[in-house]
């Protein structure tokens, strides 16, 4: 949607040019703190993000209550840092 190639996305989210690649082959799954730094980059929610029924990405059980406390951590944070 930002029309950026792999090369500026790598760049934006300071990983490889090839990481980028694999997430987007399907070859690896991004760690949960860079899927929320991708969600975060794209203002979308994780929930769009890992979608699996539009974007073929499943997440397990495991890492999706990782990421709900992950980001409930996040932002209890953010709130007090405002």
């Amino acid at each position: 949607s930002k029309n950026l190639s792999k090369k500026e996305l790598a760049a934006a989210l300071n990983v490889s040019r090839e990481a980028v690649q694999k997430w987007e082959s399907g070859l690896r799954k991004p760690p949960i703190e860079m899927a929320i730094s991708i969600a975060d980059f794209f203002d979308v929610s994780l929930d769009y993000l890992f979608d699996h029924k539009t974007t073929g990405v499943m997440i397990s059980k495991e890492d999706a209550e990782k990421l709900i406390d992950l980001k409930t951590v996040i932002e209890s944070i953010d709130k007090k840092t405002k």
